[in-house]
């Protein structure tokens, strides 16, 4: 059985899965759609398909198979980009991710659980800095979908900010994927809340930008924070570029946010005549 085959028919079980959960999720809807479709009217059929189709359990999966093949692997290319691998997984999971690191020829280092203030100072007097590296960490497990340095090297050429993120997904210890984080631009309040670009970014740094953040507990987000600070923001590539077996929960707020100096100021008018009366609070007649 060929490849185009089994992907024809996975793509037509997962499009039949996804509309029978639809039907059973919502009936009367799903017939009211089907009946538009049988007219003839299928952009006022598609549009009501739609958010029935995206509850469906498959509707992830059938999304991902019509994306399409992905891109072939880049070649070697510049700037370079330079992974750091760190946390406590076993070695099946780390192999998984130096595979996809190979595929798309992005050079590993790996941080040892415990270790990482040693590791990181001895890899940081052997990256070749003159080069310009972008520096992408990650944590054992986690893989790049195929083109993904290209689809980065890329976004390098058209901005000059200093951290580049894109969107990920879940994937399980067989690759399956699930739970898609389509993240929204660069949005700063957000982001003093939720770090959404650790472990699925690159930041342009220096030695002594990875140094400094050698010494905190959390290296890893506090070398992104830096990077992001120093650009004043990330670009945003809308990709799912990165599968992960988990992410950072969002953080709640200790206190109030202050707002920032330059959103305007905004008013709100009441109305506290009850219903029924006229302005001056007296009930009209009739």
């Amino acid at each position: 059985m060929n490849m185009t085959f089994r992907s024809s028919l996975r793509r037509w079980w997962l499009l039949v899965s996804a509309h029978c959960d639809a039907l059973l999720l919502a009936p009367g809807a799903y017939l009211t759609a089907a009946k538009w479709q049988l007219l003839g009217k299928r952009v006022r059929a598609r549009a009501q398909f739609a958010p029935l189709l995206s509850r469906s359990r498959h509707a992830y999966d059938l999304w991902v198979l019509w994306k399409g093949s992905p891109q072939a692997a880049s070649a070697p290319g510049t700037p370079p980009i330079v992974a750091l691998l760190h946390g406590e997984v076993s070695g099946d999971e780390l192999a998984a991710t130096l595979a996809t690191l190979a595929a798309e020829q992005v050079e590993a280092l790996v941080i040892a659980p415990g270790n990482a203030r040693a590791d990181l100072t001895a890899w940081a007097a052997r990256i070749d800095w003159d080069a310009g590296p972008w520096l992408m960490p990650l944590t054992a497990g986690d893989r790049l979908s195929p083109g993904a340095a290209r689809a980065y090297r890329e976004a390098m050429r058209e901005t000059g900010l200093s951290a580049i993120y894109a969107d990920d997904d879940r994937c399980d210890a067989r690759g399956r994927r699930s739970a898609p984080h389509f993240k929204p631009d660069w949005n700063g309040e957000l982001f003093g809340h939720h770090d959404y670009l650790a472990g699925s970014c690159v930041v342009r740094a220096g030695a002594a930008s990875l140094m400094a953040a050698a010494e905190q507990t959390d290296w890893a987000a506090a070398l992104v924070s830096a990077a992001v600070a120093e650009g004043g923001g990330a670009h945003h590539l809308r990709q799912v570029l990165h599968h992960c077996p988990s992410r950072p929960a969002p953080c709640l707020p200790l206190r109030p946010v202050p707002l920032a100096p330059h959103l305007p100021r905004v008013s709100a008018i009441i109305d506290s005549c009850p219903p029924g009366a006229d302005r001056t609070g007296r009930r009209r007649r009739g």
